[in-house]
Formats: C-alpha cells, structure tokens, sequence
C-alpha cells in the first residue's frame, strides 16, 4: 500500500490537522449543552474518537520525529476540546480556563500516553498485516574498497551496487540473489 512513504508522509500532517475543525464541530453540542437540557447519546460518544486521526493517519507515515511532533500538537488540541466535554459540575458551564487548565495538567499528559500506545498498537498492526511492507527501518548501508582498488562496493539491507572508480554503476544485486550468491559483508570485510 505504501510504497513511496516520503511522498505521503504530509497527508499523515494533512489527516492530523483537518481533523481538527471535524473533531471541534462533533464535540460542540457536548461542550455547550451538557448537563441539562439532555444530550443526545451520539453526541456523548463524540469526544472519544480523538484517536481515529491518530490511527488514519498512521497510515502515511510511519515513525518518523516529525510525526511525534505531530501527534503531541494534535493530542493536546484534542484534549482542550476534550476537556470541554467533561462535566465536572452541574449546572455546566465552560470557560476557557476551566479548559486549558486540566488541557495542560491533567488530560494532555494523559490524553498523550494513550496516543503514543494507541500509535505503537497500531504501528504494529500495520506491519503484521504488511500495509508497511515496502517500509524498512534503520537500513544499514555499509561501504567496501575490495581489493582491487578501481571499485567501490555499497551494500544495505535490499540490494549490493557495485561502483567503477568514476562513479559509473557497474553492476547491481537485488537482496533475493545476494543470497543465493552466497555474497555477505565478510565477503567484502575480508577485503578491506
């Protein structure tokens, strides 16, 4: 599904912020007319998907460091709104302190270590049902002068290039030979 993740990473940043407005818009009737008179259920339940976009967008990026900025950007706005849902007296009123403060001492933190669970969950799934397939992590590319001076080897964990000298690509072996060559880094190592 994702074969070219450094193109797609944005939509990742694109899902986490458009999911903003939605999510204000569905928390709205819960922050302004909780208590009495009764809500809806289905407007009661709204608050709790803050970690749809979380999981969606997971889809797109995988685990890069701007994507956990992004996570705790988008957790803690999350949690303002989420915090206006919250009835902690009736009659219910809610104010912009009385959101910002558990925001940022009680919710937000708390809100933040579900996200990175719900993200590595999910992170996980992903990877055991292959929709990260073409991803690798923490690639290793390792360089080799063979012995005979004239070329360079580069080797990482799906392909061995062998370079001329001047830079021209001499020859190229997909991971699935390699193998079968019974080609390995010793065998370069030895050289060096």
């Amino acid at each position: 599904m994702r074969t070219d993740t450094d193109n797609q990473r944005w939509l990742s940043d694109v899902i986490l912020t458009a999911s903003i407005p939605i999510y204000v818009c569905l928390c709205w009737p819960a922050i302004v007319r909780r208590g009495f008179p009764e809500i809806d259920p289905f407007w009661l339940a709204m608050p709790w998907l803050w970690i749809v976009p979380i999981i969606l967008s997971g889809l797109f990026d995988y685990d890069s460091s701007s994507r956990k900025r992004s996570i705790i950007v988008y957790t803690f706005v999350s949690s303002f709104f989420f915090c206006g849902t919250l009835v902690f007296s009736i009659p219910r009123s809610s104010s912009f302190v009385g959101m910002i403060l558990p925001t940022l001492f009680l919710l937000g933190p708390l809100n933040l270590v579900i996200a990175f669970i719900i993200e590595k969950v999910s992170q996980y799934v992903f990877r055991l049902t292959r929709l990260h397939e073409n991803v690798k992590r923490n690639t290793r590319v390792n360089i080799f002068l063979p012995e005979k001076k004239n070329a360079l080897v580069v080797i990482n964990d799906q392909s061995i290039w062998i370079f001329a000298k001047d830079g021209q690509l001499l020859q190229s072996i997909d991971y699935s030979e390699y193998p079968e060559m019974k080609l390995t880094e010793d065998t370069f190592a030895t050289h060096h």
